[in-house]
């Protein structure tokens, strides 16, 4: 049998064992291409790639890739972006800048990841970005589109299409380069409470 939105929402995320009969259905969007915010039956996504559950809100975060905007859903399916611009043509919010999360813009994102200091890190085509606590965007690495790879420091290197993240404990990134077949590894060089301290004279970047 399909069981009910509301009881679905009652498993809260697998915390309480599904039905044996559980069935797949639809959780939250329309089924048509947009980047329109609201309720489960009315919001629409635009290509979602990335997905992760943020156990300390009991939401899901979606990069939503051809909106280019980080989406929220909660526990009823319903919707809200929660960085990038919120252009009404969702093409018009496509780009590259950096700042609060109501006037940040991405281009094309696609893996997420949390770090321990409860850091969003976004995988996009040619950058990695990070959306830190206080709601602020700013760019680890990467520097734009390009031809070809370049490793080196953050944001004078090169990626094309970042598919997928890891965080190591320590705060390091492992990221899929996937258009040049290779793994990257992004060393970040924090301090106990995720500040970022200045690398020795003896160490790269």
């Amino acid at each position: 049998r399909n069981i009910s939105q509301e009881e679905l929402k009652e498993m809260k995320w697998n915390k309480t064992a599904p039905p044996p009969d559980l069935a797949i259905l639809p959780f939250s969007g329309e089924g048509s291409s947009g980047a329109q915010d609201g309720d489960f039956e009315y919001a629409r996504f635009a290509q979602p790639e990335g997905i992760i559950f943020d156990e300390e809100n009991d939401v899901l975060l979606v990069s939503d890739y051809h909106s280019h905007r980080i989406r929220q859903v909660d526990m009823e399916g319903d919707v809200i972006t929660v960085a990038g611009m919120n252009a009404e043509e969702q093409y018009a919010a496509r780009g590259h800048v950096d700042g609060p999360v109501t006037s940040a813009r991405f281009h094309h994102p696609h893996a997420l990841a949390f770090d321990k200091w409860r850091n969003l890190i976004v995988a996009e085509d040619y950058h990695i970005r990070i959306i830190s606590p206080d709601g602020s965007v700013q760019t680890l690495a990467g520097e734009g589109p390009n031809d070809k790879p370049r490793d080196g420091p953050g944001l004078l290197s090169r990626f094309q299409r970042v598919y997928d993240i890891a965080v190591a404990p320590n705060g390091d990134l492992a990221v899929t380069d996937t258009f040049n077949n290779k793994i990257r590894f992004i060393h970040r060089n924090l301090d106990e409470s995720g500040n970022t301290q200045p690398f020795s004279d003896d160490e790269d970047a």
